[in-house]
């Protein structure tokens, strides 16, 4: 699965000149993880529900 890291589209990285609000679709193909390295082009959006299963083992219905 790589080295796990999340880009947060609200918070972006602002000390690499991204501005919180970047949406993944406009980060610059030469974007790569801050952790591993790894291109953009290694990395799979997922969606809130996807996230919330991989990583915290809860689906959006579970929020009741």
């Amino acid at each position: 699965m790589g080295c796990g890291f999340v880009y947060d589209e609200l918070m972006g990285q602002h000390e690499r000149g991204i501005f919180p609000g970047t949406v993944w679709e406009d980060l610059p193909g030469s974007w790569t993880c801050t952790n591993c390295g790894a291109r953009k082009s290694r990395f799979t959006p997922l969606l809130l529900e996807e996230y919330l299963t991989l990583c915290m083992g809860m689906h959006l219905d579970d929020r009741r």
